[in-house]
């Protein structure tokens, strides 16, 4: 998974999946927000 560091305190990247979400932990990542609309199709 690629992140891109807009400032010290927002990064960004692509959707992620349940399996990215410890080492994110790991890197300190508190909050996680997914901007995917409701009833999108999946896998894309």
């Amino acid at each position: 998974m690629q992140i891109h560091e807009i400032d010290d305190q927002l990064s960004v990247a692509a959707q992620i999946s349940a399996e990215d979400a410890p080492p994110l932990a790991e890197q300190e990542f508190r909050s996680l927000i997914c901007n995917r609309p409701d009833g999108e199709a999946g896998g894309r």
